[in-house]
């Protein structure tokens, strides 16, 4: 039997890595509607992020290849990435720049193709922010707190020892984010 107070503990340190995720992405769309990106939700932080990364790009070795990624990922027909992408080159054109390299031949590559519309669907990083802190959140409760990472589904109703992964999520329900146990298991399944 676990002691209440580990977990209590881990409750706590599940709750401190996930309340930094509602708080942070709350704030990075606040700051992304200031900054002209008017819809919330993750994909306008992401675009906010990615644009910053395209324009910081013109002297920031880091930022740099963080843009090459962003590169890829407009490529590969993500949209969120390619409109972040585009409106990086706009800015940088209107305020006289000359994008570096990488981003001048993507711009170079684009004026010559005619490749069509990008993917349809949900772009692959709209919840990397949520999925990322979820993954924290139960590492953090299994690292520190000796907690089983998941609970047996057999004996899932009848038990009264919970999992990482049945904490994390009732921290998450105490949060406002609705999720079930399994999908939590899902999303912090190392082999996934």
């Amino acid at each position: 039997m676990m002691d209440d107070r580990n977990i209590d503990g881990a409750r706590k340190a599940a709750e401190a890595i996930l309340a930094g995720y509602v708080d942070g992405a709350r704030k990075a769309a606040e700051k992304a509607a200031l900054a002209g990106f008017a819809r919330d939700g993750e994909e306008v932080v992401y675009r906010y992020e990615a644009f910053m990364q395209v324009t910081d790009s013109r002297f920031d070795a880091v930022a740099l290849r963080a843009a090459s990624v962003v590169i890829k990922q407009a490529k590969s027909g993500d949209r969120e990435a390619r409109r972040a992408l585009h409106d990086g080159i706009a800015w940088m054109l209107r305020e006289g720049e000359m994008p570096p390299t990488p981003i001048l031949e993507y711009l170079l590559d684009l004026l010559a193709a005619n490749d069509g519309p990008g993917k349809r669907g949900q772009p692959a990083h709209q919840y990397y922010l949520r999925d990322s802190a979820i993954r924290d959140a139960v590492e953090a409760v299994v690292s520190d707190y000796g907690f089983s990472r998941t609970r047996n589904e057999a004996t899932r109703d009848s038990s009264d020892t919970p999992s990482a992964c049945s904490i994390v999520c009732e921290v998450l329900d105490g949060l406002g984010v609705s999720m079930t146990e399994k999908n939590v298991e899902r999303i912090s399944d190392p082999l996934s």
